[in-house]
């Protein structure tokens, strides 16, 4: 059986600030990014087959703090 699990971004500077961002690039902020590292841990002891981003900056700083913790998961860059 195949499983999809789906995270969102951590918080961006733009979120913070209630900010509507849509396609506007915004990075992680101080409290975002403890976000993603809270998150890779949490995951750490999952298994995936491959990990789906976007291009925005917050999506692909939350990717690549799980990635830290996944050195061989595959990651694509999708828009």
């Amino acid at each position: 059986m195949t499983t999809l699990t789906l995270i969102r971004h951590a918080r961006s500077a733009h979120n913070a600030v209630g900010r509507i961002q849509g396609r506007t690039d915004s990075l992680l902020d101080d409290v975002g990014r403890a976000q993603a590292v809270a998150l890779a841990q949490a995951l750490a002891d999952c298994a995936f087959d491959l990990l789906l981003t976007s291009p925005q900056s917050r999506a692909l700083e939350t990717a690549n703090t799980i990635v830290a913790l996944h050195p061989s998961l595959p990651v694509r860059v999708d828009d």
